[in-house]
């Protein structure tokens, strides 16, 4: 992925669909310019841990034959949410993690499970981003539309009682929605923190596109990163 062909096919990623990448190759990003050797019967297998957000939108899907083409790999799919994702990698199951939540990754890190690869600075290599997309329905019966900020935004939907859908898995989206309710609520990422707000919080322990499916069966809102929302409601999906 941080070779010079793998992130031009990141950035081109969505454009023919869409009329725009659906993640953003960060300026900085380091990059790979040595030679990448074939697969052997010993090294042929690659096990990848990532998030549900990333194999949702179907990025993986679309990068890795390449890959595999080009070098003779199997890259070996395990995905879930971004703590389980890590969780999987500390078990000595994974042989690289893609995820997307800072603080568990500096966690991993600094618990000494990564490794620095050669020719490379750190263990955690930062190369793309996407964006969340507060997603609901389509008549808006919160507001969310009109609010000024994302943090009011959630204020309306927790003040209304109206349906949200959460991750409620540990994940790198589940901890950024978390963040963004109101702190007198008491919502953390446990789910006992919600017990009270059964009437209107589901916390599912799902996946990205699950619980996109669910918000849509449902009426409710949302927190979803923008590649996986995209990809959801190109295939149907009618959550806005």
């Amino acid at each position: 992925m941080l070779s010079d062909e793998g992130l031009e096919l990141i950035a081109d990623y969505g454009m023919a669909d869409f009329g725009e990448s659906l993640f953003t190759v960060n300026d900085d990003a380091p990059h790979y310019d040595g030679d990448i050797p074939q697969a052997t019967d010993e090294t042929k297998a690659i096990r990848l841990s990532t998030t549900t957000s990333v194999n949702d939108s179907g990025l993986l899907d679309y990068l890795l034959p390449y890959f595999e083409d080009e070098y003779g790999y199997e890259v070996e799919v395990y995905s879930a949410g971004t703590g389980k994702a890590i969780a999987n990698a500390e078990s000595g199951n994974a042989d690289a993690i893609l995820v997307h939540s800072k603080s568990q990754e500096e966690e991993f890190v600094t618990a000494g499970f990564a490794y620095t690869l050669p020719g490379f600075d750190s263990e955690r290599l930062s190369f793309m981003h996407n964006y969340f997309v507060l997603c609901g329905p389509a008549d808006d019966p919160a507001g969310v539309a009109d609010a000024a900020t994302a943090l009011d935004a959630f204020a309306q939907i927790a003040d209304g009682k109206y349906p949200f859908v959460s991750r409620g898995d540990a994940s790198g989206t589940h901890t950024k929605e978390i963040s963004l309710w109101p702190e007198d609520l008491g919502i953390t990422t446990e789910a006992d923190s919600v017990a009270d707000y059964t009437d209107w919080y589901t916390y599912s322990n799902a996946g990205m596109g699950a619980c996109l499916a669910m918000a849509n069966e449902t009426n409710a809102y949302i927190l979803s990163d923008k590649a996986t929302f995209l990809t959801f409601e190109a295939n149907g999906g009618i959550v806005e």
